[in-house]
Parts: C-alpha cells; sequence; structure tokens
C-alpha cells in the first residue's frame, strides 16, 4: 500500500486501497477469533463478499449502509424508500427495512 501521506494519491486508488487493506484486517481478525471454526470463518467470509447480505447487516448493526448496498437492497425489495421531518422542518430520506429483511 502506498504511503498516505503522498499528495499525488488518485482519490479513487486510495479508496480502493483503503478497502483491501480494511477486508485484509477483518479477514486476520476473523482468523483469531477462538471460538470460530475453519467453517465458520469461510462462512462469515463468504457472508461478507455477498453484496446484498453484507448491506443487510451493516443496517441491521450499524443503521447505515453504503449508496451502492442502499440501491441493490432497494432493487431485490429487501428496503423501502422513506421519509420523515427534524425538528426544524428539514426532510430526512431514509431506506426502511420491509418486515422479510429484518435479521
Amino acid at each position: 500500500m502506498q504511503d498516505t501521506d503522498d499528495l499525488d494519491l488518485e482519490p479513487v486508488t486510495f479508496l480502493v486501497e483503503a478497502e483491501i487493506a480494511a477486508r485484509r484486517a477483518f479477514d486476520a481478525r476473523v482468523a483469531r477469533e477462538p471460538g470460530f471454526s475453519a467453517l465458520a470463518r469461510k462462512r462469515v467470509s463468504r457472508y461478507l463478499d455477498n453484496p446484498i447480505w453484507r448491506g443487510l447487516v451493516e443496517l441491521h448493526i450499524n443503521g447505515a449502509t453504503s449508496f451502492e448496498h442502499g440501491l441493490m437492497l432497494r432493487g431485490a425489495g429487501l428496503v423501502r424508500p422513506a421519509r420523515f421531518f427534524v425538528r426544524r422542518g428539514s426532510e430526512v430520506r431514509i431506506l426502511s427495512l420491509r418486515q422479510i429483511s429484518r435479521i
């Protein structure tokens, strides 16, 4: 991975390298997890490689997912667009999980 202090680093390259580094760190953490069998490690990695599962898990755990995952979930019929208004009258657009997609 290139040095992040390099000002000539293209943003796209940096984001791709950051994603790869984050995935390697996650895989290393899963590999160190004492309660996981080899099958469980493989299953976790396979689930997170699937964009639909990853988006659902991100929504469940973090309450948010990426725009791309949101579009995939909407296309699969697992979320629906919704909106609500905050105290000052501003509209906020959200994705709401459909009952079928709740984990």
